[in-house]
C-alpha cells in the first residue's frame, strides 16, 4: 500500500512538474506545482479509502440488524412452536376427559404411546374385534430429519382396555353387549376430527421446520458475511494506520519543503543585493573590451596601411632592380647595401617585438586590479595577439597613452616563446613560476584557482593549450595530479629565462 501511494505521488508529481516547467519555464514554480499536486493526490486517495471504510461501517450495522431481526423472527418461530406443543398436550387430556366422561374405561393413552404399534398383538383375538378399528394409522410414523429434533405425532388408543377382574373373568362376553352403539359413533367422530386436527398441526410442524431450516441457513450465510465484513474491516484498519503514517511523512516532507523554499528566497534575495556591484563591474569590463576593440580597430587600420606602405616599397624595390639590370652597377656595392639594410630591418624588429612584450605587461598590470575585484579570470591581453614577431613594424606604445622606456634584457626570448608570454594571462605566469619555484605547489594552485574561480587542472590545461598554439609541446606535466606538477626538463631553462624576462618587463 505504502508502494503504490508512493508510486501514485511520484506519477503526480513527475506530469505536473514537467508541465508546469513546460509552460511556464520556473524551476522553483514548477517544483511548487509538482508538490501540491502530490499532496492533493495522496489526500484524495486518502479521502477516497476512508469513504470506504465509513460505508464498509454502515454495511456491517445493516448486516447487524439483519441478524437481529432473524433471530427475534426465530424466537418468534419457537414460541409458536412451544403453543403447538402446548395445545397437542391439550387436544391429549380433552381426548381423556372425553372418555371418561362416556363411561368408558380409560385410554391406555400413555402406555399405547410408549409401547408402539407392538401392543395390540398382545391381547388376544376376542379383544382386537373391540378396538373400533382405530389402529389404521398406528403403524405409521412421521419421517424425520434424524439431525433435527423430532416431535411424536399423537396417536389414538386403538384398543379399550378392560379391567384386569373383568379381563380374568369368563363374563367378558356378557359386558360387550353392554356397550352402547351412540358411544362408538361418537367416539369414531371424535378420532376423525382428532387426526384431522393433529394432521392440520402436522402440516404446520412441517413448514415451520421448514422455516427453521431456511433461518438456519441465513443464519449461516450472515455468519460468513460478518466473518468477511470483521476481515475487511481489519484491512482497513491496517490500511488506515498505513495511510496516517504516509500522511505524517507527507506533512514531514511539506514542512521540509517549506524550509527549503525559504531558505531558497533568502539565498535568493541575498544574490540579488549582491549582483548589483557585479553587473556594475561587467559594465566596466564591457566599457573597457569596447575601448580595446577600437584600438583593435585603428591597429588594424595601420596594418593595412603598413602593408600598402610594404606594397610600394616592393614595387620600387622592383624598379630599382630593373635600373640595376639596366644600368649594370657593380655587384659588391649593392650586395654591402642589402647586407646593411638586413641587419637594420632585424634590430628594427626585435626591437619591436620587446617592446610589444613590455606593453602587453604594462597592460596586464593596469588590468590585473579588475581582475581581483571582479574574481573572475579575463584575458583582456589577448588583443594583443596581432603584436606577434614580424608582424607588422609599429611601437607598441600606441596601445597605452603613457610612453614605455625600458633597457634591452640580457638574453632575448625566442619569437614563440615572447608570443607565449604576450598571450598568458598573469595568474597563469604566476603559476609557472609557482611550479618551478616549490616542490609542492599544490596549495597555492589550489589558491590561485579559487581566486579565479576555476580549478586547478583547468588552469594547468589551459598553460598546456596555449603552449601548443605557440610552442608547439607541452609545458607542465601533470600526469599524477595538480599536486604533483612539474615542468617539463626539456623547456625547464626556457622557461625560467621567460619568467626572469617577464619579471624584468615588470619592474
Amino acid at each position: 500500500m505504502v508502494k503504490q501511494r508512493l508510486f501514485l505521488g511520484s506519477v503526480a508529481f513527475g506530469i505536473s512538474f514537467g508541465i508546469s516547467f513546460l509552460t511556464g519555464r520556473g524551476l522553483g514554480s514548477a517544483i511548487a506545482s509538482g508538490v501540491t499536486t502530490t499532496v492533493a493526490t495522496v489526500v484524495a486517495a486518502a479521502v477516497v479509502d476512508r469513504q470506504q471504510h465509513q460505508h464498509a461501517h454502515s454495511r456491517i450495522a445493516e448486516l447487524k440488524n439483519h441478524i437481529q431481526a432473524l433471530q427475534q423472527r426465530r424466537a418468534e418461530a419457537y414460541q409458536a412452536y412451544v403453543q403447538l406443543e402446548a395445545e397437542k398436550e391439550h387436544l391429549a387430556i380433552s381426548l381423556n376427559t372425553l372418555a371418561f366422561q362416556s363411561g368408558q374405561p380409560s385410554f391406555q393413552s400413555g402406555q399405547r404411546y410408549m409401547m408402539g404399534p407392538s401392543a395390540p398383538k398382545m391381547l388376544p383375538a376376542s379383544h382386537r374385534t373391540l378396538s373400533w378399528n382405530l389402529a389404521a394409522s398406528a403403524g405409521s410414523e412421521p419421517s424425520g430429519d434424524a439431525s433435527r429434533p423430532k416431535v411424536q405425532a399423537y396417536e389414538l388408543p386403538t384398543e379399550i382396555s378392560a379391567n384386569s377382574a373383568a379381563a380374568s373373568s369368563p363374563d367378558w362376553g356378557r359386558s360387550n353387549t353392554q356397550i352402547s352403539p351412540q358411544i362408538l359413533s361418537d367416539a369414531a367422530a371424535a378420532k376423525q376430527k382428532i387426526e384431522a386436527s393433529l394432521a392440520a398441526l402436522q402440516t404446520e410442524l412441517s413448514q415451520i421446520k421448514g422455516h427453521i431450516t431456511d433461518h438456519r441457513q441465513t443464519r449461516e450465510k450472515l455468519s460468513r458475511d460478518i466473518a468477511d465484513v470483521r476481515e475487511e474491516k481489519r484491512q482497513l484498519d491496517a490500511t488506515v494506520k498505513t495511510l496516517r503514517g504516509e500522511v505524517q511523512d507527507l506533512e514531514t516532507c511539506r514542512v521540509e519543503l517549506e524550509q527549503f523554499l525559504a531558505y531558497a528566497e533568502a539565498k535568493k534575495q541575498e544574490l540579488e543585493s549582491g549582483s548589483n556591484p557585479l553587473q556594475e563591474a561587467l559594465k566596466q569590463l564591457q566599457t573597457q573590451v569596447e575601448l580595446l576593440q577600437e584600438e583593435l580597430r585603428l591597429l588594424e587600420v595601420q596594418i593595412f596601411d603598413r602593408r600598402s606602405q610594404k606594397e610600394l616599397l616592393e614595387q620600387q624595390l622592383a624598379a630599382l632592380n630593373a635600373l640595376q639590370q639596366a644600368s649594370q652597377a657593380p655587384v659588391v656595392v649593392l650586395e654591402q647595401t642589402e647586407v646593411t639594410s638586413k641587419n637594420g630591418s632585424a634590430k628594427h624588429g626585435s626591437s619591436n617585438n620587446q617592446g610589444d612584450a613590455t606593453a602587453v605587461v604594462r597592460a596586464k598590470k593596469t588590468i590585473a586590479p579588475q581582475e581581483t575585484a571582479t574574481k573572475r579570470p579575463t584575458t583582456i591581453a589577448k588583443p594583443a595577439r596581432p603584436l606577434k614577431s614580424g608582424s607588422a613594424q609599429f611601437s607598441a606604445a600606441a596601445v597605452l597613452p603613457e610612453p614605455i622606456v625600458a633597457a634591452k634584457p640580457s638574453t632575448e626570448l625566442p619569437n614563440e616563446w615572447t608570443e607565449f608570454m604576450v598571450q598568458s594571462p598573469e595568474y597563469e605566469l604566476q603559476v609557472l613560476k609557482i611550479i618551478v619555484e616549490q616542490n609542492n605547489p599544490a596549495a597555492m594552485l589550489k589558491h590561485i584557482a579559487e581566486e579565479n574561480l576555476t580549478m586547478p587542472e583547468l588552469l594547468i590545461d589551459s598553460i598546456n593549450e596555449r603552449a601548443l598554439d605557440t610552442i608547439g609541446d607541452l609545458l607542465i606535466d601533470a600526469s599524477a595530479g595538480a599536486a604533483s606538477a612539474a615542468i617539463v626538463r626539456d623547456h625547464l631553462k626556457a622557461v625560467k629565462k621567460l619568467l626572469r624576462t617577464y619579471e624584468y618587463l615588470v619592474n
